[in-house]
């Protein structure tokens, strides 16, 4: 037994040495390269190299080249870095044509195992200043070492870095391409790829910013490389000042080049790089200009983040606003952001101010954000898209937000664009969509957009065929859909097409919809709200109040149904409104199935609490709105504030208060506006009964205080049962078609206008009770 454990030892040595081997000959060997075009260049390239290191150390002796340039590396072949890297410094003028191309061919790169301890700018690669250098196909690997401590670690800080030669002298218009780069995420100063031009090259951590546009990383392309274990992706930082900014950037830019980021993220503690972020982050853009970050998948380690924020992609406050015409373009990238502290923050796009101007254009299209959230219970706060960029346009479009379950109590916004929009600019917010479904299973506030701002005269704010449904809340969640609080006096809303589907709340209210500040002529119409359901407060939509410059305000074509409270509190409204713009229409709107089991609730289809100068109500169908309880109110359309009202052509019916007590606890419209109104042609049918013993209902009650009443060509009929409570009609339950809340039923009341006339008012006479009338107060 002892020969046999003896042996066993022997072969494992023998193997150990046999790796050892295998792997340090490839850990040091040579990559020999060849050269295509060695004659293109002053003073002429060797036509091949025993080494890449070779090579590189030939083509930083060139000073002239006149034609393309291939240094292309033997097949699969292994070499080690020298120490801080392999530094590409020629000095010759190199061009779109007259580049220089460094192909790897799948060889694979070790970082130096015995850099300078504690140096804080070792890379694998750097382009010191050169312009048109490609580093292509190449698979970049950390050394083995292990010491992260910032002043004695013996680590590599970047894959690939771009740094300046001098302030005037920047690396223009290379490219990183197809490469692999993995280095080692629990170093905190591990960057996958880095560009920098407010530092040298040799002190990373003192601001010295490029003084000139020539001395910018402008026209850096990166495209088709993978990053993995790295702390922080790819970081482009441009020079400080607004002339001086980096001009184009493409990360990614089309899926067949594009970038895949994965199991990036530990610790937001970075050693103080000049102008770059102290959070982690996938990529990070900063004073860079007309930039594109499109098509790249982004997936931080899963729980690996330790301290601070994680994002996907950010783009911090530039140090000063940049200055020309700009776009920039976040576009169909896929992001995956985890953290595994309690209290970290999770961001998936963020811009922030100062990043543009006013003739700026931001599109953030196509993006899909999924496996979104904390690894643990946590309190951190979530967004998944943010500007505050005031851009002359901003495009919000097509984002999907893919089967996300967070179990954070922190607030949750979808997509916040929290700025004011300039004058005659637009933000326009169209198909964004939950795909499969959202959940949360902690309580905590979410909010799918909100704006609260003050934006300038003409802006356009537009909210068009997005789609938020399969939502599922848990504890005392709080939700609001679109919270648009902007306040300025000339931006125009449109807020068409929408659907609000399958929400399932809980204690807390929820408002699908909530609009303030209206302007000029403005539009809410055709959204789609049903299937909501919770235990508190429920309101589809609310046109909320403030003094602003609407000429007009329309809220049509809308469906709202299946609203359902089954709480110890809270009311249902279909529309609520408390605006009081010089004219709002509110027609063509579907409201039906609003239901409560609250105690006290108030079941109302449309809500009207500060109506404009006119306030058209017009061609809506209300019907189906129930409460099962003894203190439940069912109002079709209820009216408590304004100047004048023209309500026409709507249909309303199937109002249910199955145990109300109260005396007038279903009506089918209820005025008590001290206000001038119009009703001309509507049909109001109630048909409801209650257990209740003073129940009563009607069709029509309006208020002594009301200016004037003028009814037209209605049909009003109340077929309910009402409670019965003895022989005096003060203290039973009344179904009438028409009431009045004070005076005396004998005599017309002041307030009811004689130009009223055509109308038909039908109470059921053979049921034979004194409770039922076509006129009561």
């Amino acid at each position: 037994m002892r020969k046999v454990l003896i042996i066993k030892r022997l072969l494992k040595k023998i193997l150990l040495i046999a790796l050892f081997f295998a792997f340090g000959f490839k850990g040091f060997g040579q990559v020999a390269v060849t050269v295509t075009g060695n004659t293109n260049t002053t003073p002429s390239l060797s036509s091949s190299y025993a080494s890449l290191a070779s090579a590189i150390t030939a083509l930083n002796t060139v000073t002239t080249i006149s034609g393309p340039v291939t240094l292309t590396c033997a097949a699969s072949g292994a070499e080690t870095a020298p120490a801080g890297g392999y530094s590409i410094s020629f000095t010759g003028a190199a061009t779109a044509i007259n580049k220089v191309v460094i192909e790897g061919s799948s060889s694979t790169i070790r970082a130096n195992g015995s850099p300078t301890a504690g140096s804080l700018n070792d890379a694998v690669f750097k382009i010191i200043g050169s312009d048109f250098v490609t580093i292509k196909s190449f698979n970049i690997l950390e050394n083995a070492n292990s010491t992260t401590a910032a002043a004695s670690n013996n680590m590599t800080e970047w894959g690939i870095a771009l740094l300046y030669a001098s302030a005037t002298n920047g690396a223009q218009n290379c490219t990183i391409q197809g490469c692999s780069i993995d280095m080692n995420r629990t170093y905190q100063n591990s960057f996958g790829i880095y560009s920098n031009s407010t530092h040298t090259a040799t002190a990373a951590t003192s601001s010295s910013t490029a003084s000139s546009a020539a001395g910018a990383n402008s026209g850096l392309t990166i495209i088709g490389n993978t990053i993995t274990d790295v702390n922080l992706g790819i970081c482009v930082i441009g020079p400080t000042a607004a002339a001086n900014h980096n001009d184009g950037l493409t990360i990614g830019g089309s899926l067949a080049n594009a970038n895949t980021l994965t199991n990036y993220g530990t610790t937001g503690t970075f050693s103080g790089y000049a102008n770059v972020s102290g959070t982690v982050n996938g990529i990070l853009v900063r004073n860079t200009k007309n930039f594109t970050i499109s098509f790249n998948s982004i997936t931080s380690s899963n729980g690996g983040v330790t301290a601070g924020t994680v994002r996907g992609i950010f783009v911090p406050a530039f140090s000063n606003a940049p200055t020309g015409t700009i776009v920039n373009t976040i576009n169909s990238n896929n992001i995956s952001v985890r953290s595994g502290v309690a209290n970290g923050t999770l961001q998936g796009i963020i811009v922030e101010s100062t990043t543009g101007n006013l003739t700026t254009s931001l599109a953030i299209n196509s993006n899909n954000f999924s496996t979104f959230g904390h690894t643990l219970t946590a309190s951190g706060t979530i967004t998944f898209i943010s500007n505050s960029m005031a851009n002359l346009t901003t495009t919000i479009s097509s984002n999907t937000f893919t089967n996300i379950s967070v179990n954070t109590s922190g607030t949750v916004v979808f997509i916040g664009h929290t700025y004011s929009i300039p004058s005659t600019g637009s933000l326009v917010l169209d198909n964004n969509s939950i795909v499969t479904g959202f959940t949360r299973t902690s309580a905590g506030a979410t909010t799918i957009t909100t704006c609260n701002e003050t934006s300038g005269t003409g802006s356009i704010n537009n909210y068009t065929n997005n789609n938020f449904s399969n939502i599922t809340l848990t504890g005392a969640s709080t939700i609001v859909g679109f919270n648009n609080t902007d306040g300025g006096t000339g931006s125009t809303k449109t807020i068409i097409g929408n659907t609000f589907n399958n929400w399932s709340g809980t204690t807390s209210s929820i408002n699908c919809m909530n609009f303030t500040y209206w302007n000029g002529v403005s539009s809410l119409s055709n959204n789609t709200i049903t299937n909501i359901t919770g235990q508190s407060t429920i309101t589809g939509i609310t046109i909320g109040s403030a003094a602003n410059n609407a000429t007009s305000i329309a809220v049509s074509g809308n469906s709202i149904n299946n609203l359902s409270s089954t709480g110890t509190g809270g009311n249902v409204i279909g529309i609520s409104s408390s605006n009081s713009s010089p004219l709002i229409n509110i027609h063509s709107n579907t409201i039906h199935t609003l239901s409560s089991t609250s105690t006290t609730a108030i079941i109302t289809g449309i809500s009207i609490g500060g109506g404009g100068t006119t306030t058209n109500i017009f061609s809506n169908k209300i019907y189906n709105l129930s409460g099962n309880q003894t203190g439940t109110t069912v109002n079709g359309i209820n009216i408590t504030a304004g100047s004048l009202y023209n309500i026409y052509n709507n249909v309303i019916g199937d109002l249910k208060a199955t145990a109300a007590t109260g005396l007038d606890a279903i009506r089918g419209v209820n005025f008590t506006a001290t206000a001038t109104a119009n009703l001309y042609y509507n049909t109001i049918y109630i048909n409801a009964s209650s257990s209740g013993s003073t129940f009563g209902s009607s069709c029509l009650n309006f208020s002594s205080s009301a200016t004037s009443l003028n009814l037209r060509n209605n049909v009003l009929v109340n077929l309910s049962v009402p409670g019965s409570n003895g022989s005096n009609l003060a203290s039973n339950g009344v179904s009438a078609c028409l009431r009045r809340s004070t005076g005396t039923a004998a005599t017309v009341p002041a307030n009811y206008a004689a130009s009223s006339n055509n109308n038909l008012f039908w109470c059921d006479p053979t049921a034979g009770t004194n409770n039922r009338a076509a006129y009561v107060e």
